[in-house]
């Protein structure tokens, strides 16, 4: 009897480590540094089946019982290691949840702003996204202008744009300004000239 509660003792201590190990990616999201052309479940699918591994304990008692809990919990570590790094070497990057809301909440706050101009594209929430345009409204100085889902802000008003965060620390312009766009479209780069309008105006 003494022998059996050592074991399940042993069993409890294991399982709860286990189990805060994985807690701590409840609050967390995966974010696709490139927002377009993502396909979150096929890549989170790819990345499961790569990390699947195998694992087995020998002996009986409380030492195998012991060895083969070790080796489980050894090979959950290494399985999540594997997927994180196949989600990361398909462009994703680990990020808190509230974090997340956080930045589309600032994003939206400032678009509130009734006296701020509008060219009529998206793009990410995220500081390390590429400023990749993910949608041009229909009919909005940008799609009249030339601009298509999928070209990447190289400059705005010559100004370098590496990231979503960039871009976004920019000061904001208002309506009727003229902003300048330089992105790249494959391999081309192209530049284009927006007049701002209101966001109402946008359909």
């Amino acid at each position: 009897m003494r022998k059996l509660l050592i074991v399940m003792v042993t069993i409890g201590a294991l399982v709860g480590c286990a189990t805060q190990n994985s807690s701590q990616y409840k609050n967390t999201v995966w974010v696709p540094l490139n927002p377009v052309g993502t396909d979150f479940k096929k890549d989170n699918y790819d990345c499961v089946q790569q990390s699947r591994t195998s694992w087995s304990g020998g002996g009986t008692g409380g030492l195998g019982l012991f060895m083969m809990l070790q080796a489980r919990r050894s090979a959950e570590g290494q399985a999540e290691d594997l997927f994180n790094m196949c989600m990361e070497a398909k462009g994703y990057i680990l990020r808190n949840k509230e974090e997340v809301a956080e930045y589309k909440r600032i994003a939206e706050e400032k678009n509130s702003d009734p006296n701020r101009g509008f060219t009529g594209i998206t793009f990410g929430y995220v500081p390390e996204q590429k400023p990749i345009i993910v949608k041009v409204f229909p009919n909005s100085p940008a799609a009249k202008a030339g601009l298509k889902a999928n070209d990447i802000i190289i400059e705005r008003d010559g100004h370098a744009i590496p990231n979503v965060g960039e871009l976004r620390n920019m000061k904001p312009v208002k309506v009727g300004d003229w902003v300048e766009y330089k992105v790249l479209r494959g391999t081309e780069e192209l530049v284009f000239k927006v007049q701002t309008i209101k966001k109402e105006q946008l359909q």
